[in-house]
């Protein structure tokens, strides 16, 4: 049988046309510079191979050959097997062993249909060790599949009908909503669905949906969403009553047995009723008090959304302080290693392991900001994702209301546009955060997303006073006796303190002063 096989790959030059062409078939090898051969080639087999054949090679040889040269042949492309029989792998690529000692070498055809024969056979192979009802479940979707029926026919498997929504149900029992609808999903798509039951069968959430898959089948994520983030509110769906629950979710990543609350009298506090609203695919701006757990509303949605559908969220920050502070809080005090933060103080070795660590879904929640939107690497690392929610931090900055005006705040809504129209799988959702309660700073961060990208975002807003603060003005005649009743108060004070100043200079000249008095202290710009 493998015999029949004509395993073929194609090179184009800038223009669009066929430059280099290469072939196996029956122990022969072919490599030329055009199509006459390979028509003969193509005559003579049964079945056609290659990766990344149906959306690329094919258009392009039936444009020169016309459009009957492939009719009554079985097509096998590697590529959208590879996808989902080692979901493991988001690239899927195929691995080019000739082009390690010089990776600016031009691909070569011939070689990487060499490739292709051995990524087929462990294919084949796979495929074989799966599960005679998983097996069935990937028949049952996609024999009838035009791109798919040439890798059913070539393994010679006999389907069985089956019921999908209960072998589906069965194999991913307490990992779906038990209120699913896969009957209606499996006949409205029954492609995407079958990568979406891929993904949801594999052990590690660091697994996600190859890049190409966000582009080629944006239903597929959509499809994860549903089944996984369709809270029944059911007590009887483990899922949902489990997985799905906030406050579960709160005591496994953070350890906390409850939110927090600044009203006593409320009956769900505003950090869950954000956390909920994170988890859904609301936009919204949230005001929470300094100190008030701001960062947990939004970094428990990531890290939920992270583990079940497989999605990164970006958040959005101006201090670069603020992120690295942010992250370590996450790794050393709750041993959660999927945050990253990517700016200029990393080193390009450390920046390359981050961008790593994103494209091979290692990472759940990442940290810029926002002038590094405008990096190409930025854009192409968060193309090869699907992006959960973007969280805009401080996002006063976007007003000139607000205490520190951003320009490059104003970028974000473009990005977030360009991001949407490259998938096309509907719109990201959108939070914003600040202790910055004023109304015109609220009105403006609404005003920018309504103009922007048409959403409206909900408020959650907490204005109530904070009683373990108190203020006290007191008054100096004259600056040099400034330091003397500073140092008087810092005699006092039996907890840490904190000291502003507007000048950098001055910092580091008040600084001197009290470290000479024998107070430990540092200082930071």
């Amino acid at each position: 049988m493998l015999n029949t096989i004509l395993y073929l790959d194609i090179e184009t030059n800038s223009k669009g046309k066929i430059k280099d062409v290469g072939a196996l078939c029956n122990g022969q090898e072919l490599h030329v510079g055009n199509l006459v051969k390979l028509k003969n080639w193509i005559n003579q087999a049964d079945y056609i191979c290659g990766h990344n054949l149906i959306a690329h090679d094919i258009p392009f040889i039936e444009k020169a050959l016309g459009d009957e040269i492939f009719k009554g042949k079985a097509l096998v492309d590697t590529l959208l097997w590879s996808a989902l029989l080692f979901s493991n792998n988001p690239y899927h690529k195929l691995v080019k062993g000739y082009k390690i000692v010089n990776d600016r070498d031009y691909n070569n055809p011939l070689s990487d249909c060499k490739l292709t024969k051995q990524l087929l056979v462990d294919e084949l192979n796979k495929f074989n060790e799966l599960d005679t009802v998983v097996q069935q479940v990937y028949a049952n979707l996609l024999f009838n599949k035009h791109a798919y029926s040439g890798f059913f026919k070539l393994i010679n498997i006999k389907i069985k009908s089956i019921d999908l929504s209960i072998e589906i149900g069965n194999i991913l029992k307490n990992k779906i909503c038990q209120s699913s609808n896969i009957s209606q999903i499996a006949y409205d798509n029954p492609i995407e669905l079958a990568y979406a039951f891929s993904l949801l069968t594999t052990k590690e959430d660091k697994s996600i949906l190859a890049y190409w898959i966000h582009h080629a089948l944006p239903k597929t994520q959509l499809i994860l969403n549903d089944l996984r983030f369709r809270n029944c509110a059911s007590s009887s769906c483990k899922y949902c009553s489990t997985s799905l629950n906030p406050k579960t979710a709160l005591q496994s990543y953070f350890g906390y047995t409850d939110f927090r609350k600044f009203d006593q009298d409320e009956n769900i506090s505003l950090q869950e009723k954000t956390v909920r609203a994170g988890l859904s695919s609301s936009s919204f701006v949230a005001v929470f008090p300094t100190g008030g757990g701001k960062s947990l509303t939004f970094q428990l949605p990531a890290l939920m959304k992270g583990s079940l559908s497989r999605q990164l969220t970006v958040v959005i920050s101006p201090l670069v302080s603020l992120m690295k502070d942010q992250v370590e809080n996450l790794e050393k005090r709750f041993d959660i290693t999927k945050a990253v933060a990517i700016n200029g103080l990393l080193s390009p070795l450390e920046r390359q392991d981050a961008i790593d660590r994103v494209e091979k879904g290692d990472i759940q929640l990442i940290y810029l900001s926002p002038e590094s939107l405008r990096s190409p690497t930025i854009s192409r690392i968060l193309n090869q994702r699907s992006i959960a929610r973007f969280v805009i931090d401080e996002a006063h900055c976007f007003s000139s209301w607000g205490q520190d005006f951003r320009v490059d705040y104003l970028y974000i809504a473009d990005f977030i546009q360009k991001l949407e129209a490259n998938r096309q799988s509907g719109n990201i959702p959108v939070s914003c955060f600040t202790a910055t309660a004023k109304p015109q700073v609220i009105d403006d961060i609404k005003t920018y997303f309504k103009k922007k990208l048409n959403i409206d975002l909900e408020e959650f807003v907490t204005r109530i006073g904070r009683t373990n603060l108190e203020y006290e003005v007191i008054e100096i005649e004259s600056p040099e006796h400034k330091m003397n009743e500073l140092l008087k108060l810092l005699h006092h004070c039996h907890k840490p303190a904190i000291i502003y100043a507007s000048r950098t200079k001055r910092v580091e000249e008040i600084h001197d002063t009290i470290t000479k008095a024998g107070f430990n202290a540092t200082f930071f710009h």
